[in-house]
Parts: structure tokens; C-alpha cells; sequence
């Protein structure tokens, strides 16, 4: 935090600095910090994932017989993850994304969160998670 309310900013009129002033609203969306803050909050969040596949209690999921076993993608400010449709799977994620929350202040948006299933899930599999994880 002492890195997004520390900030202050000039700006160039004329080709002279103007006056310094510091936002009032702290770290905003489209700063050029925002980027880089979201990365290493993010790796805090993939620390808790290798962990948890480090103690086999997540699996992942393999693309192919002998490649490795994939437990998340990212994209931009986008996360997929992987793993087993059932009451467990869906513990697991549950308690990650809730120690994650609690040391970063970041919370997922529930509502603009999808889930995908395998056709081979079982339709009480699909409801148990689709209820645990609030999607």
C-alpha cells in the first residue's frame, strides 16, 4: 500500500512541471501501477495453488498421457482453474481463494464468475459445487 498512496504526480504545461499534488483516492483502475500490483498479488495466490499440489490435494488436470498436470491458466486480470468437480475439489478452492482473500483484500466477484463442467460430471456433482462456490 505505501507504494500506491505515497504516489504524486506533475503535469507538463507548456513544457513546464506544474505544481505537485497527490491523489485523493489512493491506487485507481488504468494506472500504470496496476499492472505490475495485480502480478505480485497474484503470486501470492499461485503460491497457495503449487502448494496445494505440492501436497496432492489438488490435482489439476492433464492435456495429454504423459505432459503436466495443469491446475491454472491466467490472462491479463483473468484466472481459469482446474480441477475435480465434487464437494472436495470445491472445498479446496473454496479455502485457497479464502486465505488469499484474507492476506490480500481481494475477493472474487462471484457473480461474474463461470463454471464449466466435463459432460462425464454427475448432475448431484454439478449442483453440490454450483451451491458451495455460490456461481
Amino acid at each position: 500500500m505505501k507504494c500506491t498512496t505515497s504516489v504524486s504526480y506533475s503535469v507538463l504545461i507548456n513544457g513546464f512541471n506544474g505544481e505537485k499534488f497527490q491523489p485523493a483516492r489512493g491506487h485507481r483502475q488504468g494506472d500504470p501501477l496496476s499492472s505490475f500490483l495485480f502480478l505480485l498479488c497474484e503470486e501470492g495466490f499461485l503460491s497457495l495453488m503449487r502448494l496445494a499440489m505440492k501436497e496432492e490435494r489438488l490435482k489439476g488436470v492433464n492435456a495429454s498421457r504423459s505432459g503436466p498436470a495443469v491446475s491454472h491458466l491466467l490472462f491479463a486480470n483473468d484466472c481459469i482453474w482446474f480441477g475435480k468437480a465434487s464437494m472436495r475439489g470445491a472445498s479446496l478452492f473454496k479455502e485457497i481463494l479464502g486465505e488469499y482473500g484474507c492476506c490480500s483484500g481481494q475477493q472474487v466477484n462471484f457473480k461474474k464468475s463461470i463454471i464449466f463442467f466435463n459432460r462425464n460430471t454427475s448432475e448431484a456433482n454439478k449442483q453440490g459445487v454450483v451451491n458451495l462456490l455460490a456461481v
